[in-house]
């Protein structure tokens, strides 16, 4: 009843569009020790509005994709992965729609990634739209060196990557069940 628990944060940038300069914006959808119900997940989804003010939010006039400081939000917000239960597998799912245009450094991609793979997080990236010409940002993601994990061939690389080539709209059950068969692939391992 309890087992599983999952966390959802939108999370997004203001730039100049906005009048800020490389500033943070976060949504808590759902705590991850209020997401114990498939049910109560599937709501607060559905309830979720997009930062866009043109894509039905209210937000923000041009949300920007902040990949690096998102993970950091995760890996320290106290609703979020500390709220975890030590012994359980943690797994960090990343849908993003573009290349990250976070400014800052400290938060550079490759690098919170590798910090949440040394805390015993298992990273994945669902690319949404086009990704042509930034496959290296979800490889950066989503791809472990030295991936032995017990039941699996000893690979050099480890990849978790996803796409949904057609956005958001079009995530369909396929993906979803692609996403979900690997996630209980790793959680069983």
């Amino acid at each position: 009843a309890d087992s599983v628990r999952v966390g959802v944060v939108q999370y997004s940038g203001l730039d100049k569009y906005d009048n800020e300069d490389n500033k943070e914006h976060q949504t808590l959808e759902i705590r991850l020790s209020d997401g114990t119900k498939r049910k109560k997940v599937n709501k607060a989804l559905d309830n979720m509005k997009w930062h866009g003010k043109g894509d039905g939010g209210t937000e923000l006039r041009d949300p920007m994709t902040y990949t690096g400081e998102a993970i950091n939000y995760v890996l320290n917000n106290t609703n979020m992965f500390p709220s975890g239960r030590e012994d359980a597998k943690q797994i960090l799912v990343i849908i993003t729609d573009g290349q990250s245009n976070s400014k800052n450094e400290e938060f550079a991609i490759k690098k919170m990634a590798d910090k949440a793979r040394k805390e015993g997080i298992i990273v994945m990236a669902v690319g949404i739209g086009d990704f042509e010409g930034h496959k290296k940002e979800l490889r950066d993601l989503a791809c472990e060196k030295g991936c032995r994990r017990k039941g699996r061939k000893n690979k050099k690389t480890c990849c978790h990557v996803f796409k949904a080539k057609k956005g958001y709209a079009h995530l369909g059950k396929k993906l979803i069940n692609s996403l979900s068969k690997h996630t209980n692939e790793e959680i069983c391992t």
